[in-house]
C-alpha cells in the first residue's frame, strides 16, 4: 500500500501543482484583457475630454463674440444718447445765450440798470 499511496499522493499532487499553473495563466490572461480594455477606455476618457475641451473652446469663442457685439451696441447706443443729448444742451444753451443777448439790448436801449442779483 505503500507504493500505492506514493503513485496516488504523487499523481493528486501533480495535479494540483497543474492546476495552479493553469490558473496562474488564465489570471495572467485575464489581466491582459483587463489591461486591454482599460487602454480602450482610457482612449475613450481622452476622447470625451478632447470634445468637453472643443466644447469649451467654442462656447468661450461665442460668447466672447456675444459680448463684444453687446459692447458694441451698447456704446453705439450710450454714444448717440449722449450726442444727441450733448446737442440738446447745446441748443439750450444757444437759446439762453440769445435770450441773454437780447436782454441786455433791451436793457441798454431802455437804460435800466440790472438788478444787483445779475450782476
Amino acid at each position: 500500500m505503500n507504493a500505492v499511496s506514493i503513485t496516488l499522493i504523487g499523481v493528486i499532487g501533480s495535479g494540483l501543482i497543474s492546476a495552479f499553473f493553469v490558473m496562474i495563466r488564465m489570471m495572467a490572461s485575464r489581466f491582459d484583457r483587463l489591461e486591454d480594455k482599460f487602454e480602450q477606455f482610457e482612449d475613450k476618457v481622452d476622447g470625451v475630454v478632447g470634445e468637453v475641451h472643443a466644447l469649451e473652446i467654442r462656447l468661450t469663442d461665442k460668447f466672447t463674440g456675444e459680448l463684444k457685439n453687446l459692447e458694441a451696441r451698447l456704446t453705439d447706443k450710450f454714444t448717440g444718447a449722449f450726442k444727441a443729448q450733448g446737442e440738446r444742451i447745446d441748443r439750450v444753451y444757444d437759446v439762453l445765450r440769445l435770450h441773454g443777448e437780447r436782454l441786455a439790448r433791451i436793457e441798454f436801449k431802455l437804460d435800466i440798470d440790472p438788478p444787483a442779483e445779475a450782476a
